[in-house]
Order: structure tokens, then C-alpha cells, then sequence
């Protein structure tokens, strides 16, 4: 066995039998393509391989707890989907399935965005990666439990600038690429029928604390109108994001409420 692919056994059993034990390509030569990256200074934090480094090296307590976050929540995902569902299998492991050269945040936003939806038990996962008249599919299909109605929720991953920027330049930065997303996504398709079954999730990577308190009023109008406090012409979630607590663990929530969260 690879390095790589011991170090995400050992710190990422459930990816590991997502992505290894129920096959997956582009795993055979990982070992070069992330010593080839390192060399050439191009791997970041966002690496897999590179933040099991540092978690084998146990440097960084919040490192280990996102870990720890990650891999349990591809534990739950993979415990709630039952075995004959073989299409949403094959779905949930294509997200990981180019291990040796993707943004694994974005596939964590989207399963977090899933265990969000399905926290309270009024909705069902139909399917994954799910057909949409322009050629392209949405991330979940969701029914209702108590009237089937369904809807198809697609999962746009906002990462903020690394270097702290103003409010209403981070405004405009999470609305655009929030217009973006809904404009690819809705591309060809002028039926009002299926672009009202269409519900955009925003999750942000990241947003501080004090932007969320200090614009509370903001996402709290967002996420009660679904964006068309905005002006989005496609309903959308709020803006959901993560924040830190005190024994660095990872909290997931709307932005309008994450706040009331105990800490």
C-alpha cells in the first residue's frame, strides 16, 4: 500500500472504504502526483494527502478535528444509504473519485449540505446526481415525507478570500458567485415548473464570526425570503457555513442561526 493511501486508511477509514475498498481510479500513482505537486510548491492546504501529513504529525488540534469531521460525516452518509440504493453508491463515490487532484472541501460541503437537509427527518434522498433538462444533473433529489412533493437541491461551495476583505466586498463576492451558479445551472430551461423545483444551497467556506454578527440582519433576510431579498430570480437555502468551538470542533448551519448555536 501507497503512503497516501495508508495515511487515509488510518485517518479516513470511511473514505477509505468509500473510495478503496469499493473501487475507485486514479489511486495507483498518487504517491508521485502528490510528491510531484509538492515539489513543483503546489500543494496547499485544501490537499488531502497534505493535511494527513500534518495530522500524522499531529501539530495541528484543528486539523485532527476536521479529520475527524469529515470522516465521520462520510460514515453517517454511507450508513444511512442502504446497499441496494447502487446508483446513489456510485454518485456519493464519484464525488471523491479524483482523489489525486480535487478540492476535497467541496464534496464535504455538499454531504454536509445533505446531513443538513435530512436532519430533521421531513424530507427523503430519492437520488443523487439527478437529470435536469439541460444536460445538467443536480445534487439531490429530495421528496417530502409528508405530502411527496419533490424537489432538486444543488450545492454551490463559496471560498472566501484568504486575506480579510470588507463586508460589502465579501457581499458582492458571495452574491455573484451565487448568480453564477443559479445562471449555469438554469441554462436552457425556461419551464417555471422546473426551475421552481430547483433550490439553490450556498455553503461558504468560511465566514468569521464577527461578519456574522455584525450583518446578522443580512442572513437572517436571506434565508427567511430564500434569497430574494437578494434579487435571485432561483429560491435558494440560506447561506450555510461552519464555525469553530472552543475544543475545536466543527458546527454546520444557516449563517441566520449559527450563532444561537451552543459553542
Amino acid at each position: 500500500m501507497s503512503r497516501s493511501l495508508y495515511l487515509i486508511q488510518k485517518h479516513c477509514p470511511n473514505l477509505f472504504r468509500l473510495i478503496v475498498e469499493n473501487g475507485s481510479s486514479n489511486l495507483d500513482k498518487l504517491d508521485d502526483i502528490v510528491l510531484r505537486q509538492l515539489e513543483e510548491k503546489r500543494a496547499n492546504n485544501t490537499s488531502l494527502v497534505r493535511m494527513l501529513m500534518r495530522v500524522e504529525a499531529g501539530d495541528d488540534p484543528f486539523l485532527i478535528s476536521f479529520t475527524n469531521y469529515m470522516d465521520d460525516l462520510i460514515g453517517e452518509m454511507l450508513h444511512q444509504i442502504p446497499e441496494h440504493e447502487a446508483g446513489i453508491w456510485d454518485s456519493l463515490k464519484g464525488k471523491f473519485s479524483n482523489i489525486a487532484g480535487w478540492n476535497f472541501l467541496n464534496p464535504i460541503g455538499e454531504l454536509s449540505a445533505l446531513k443538513h437537509l435530512l436532519s430533521d427527518n421531513e424530507s427523503a434522498l430519492v437520488t443523487m446526481e439527478s437529470p435536469y433538462p439541460n444536460g445538467r444533473p443536480k445534487d439531490f433529489l429530495l421528496m417530502s415525507n409528508s405530502d411527496l412533493e419533490e424537489v432538486l437541491v444543488e450545492v454551490v461551495n463559496i471560498h472566501t478570500p484568504v486575506e480579510p476583505v470588507e463586508w460589502e466586498e465579501l457581499k458582492i463576492i458571495l452574491l455573484e458567485k451565487l448568480e453564477f451558479k443559479i445562471d449555469r445551472e438554469t441554462i436552457g430551461v425556461t419551464d417555471p415548473l422546473l426551475l421552481d423545483k430547483l433550490i439553490i444551497m450556498p455553503v461558504v467556506w468560511y465566514l468569521d464570526v464577527k461578519i456574522l454578527r455584525e450583518h446578522h440582519d443580512f442572513f437572517s433576510s436571506f434565508s427567511t425570503t430564500m434569497g430574494s431579498s437578494a434579487g435571485l430570480k432561483i429560491k435558494s437555502f440560506g447561506f450555510h457555513t461552519y464555525i469553530k468551538t472552543t475544543d475545536n470542533k466543527l458546527i454546520f448551519a444557516d449563517a441566520a442561526t449559527i450563532l444561537k448555536t451552543d459553542l
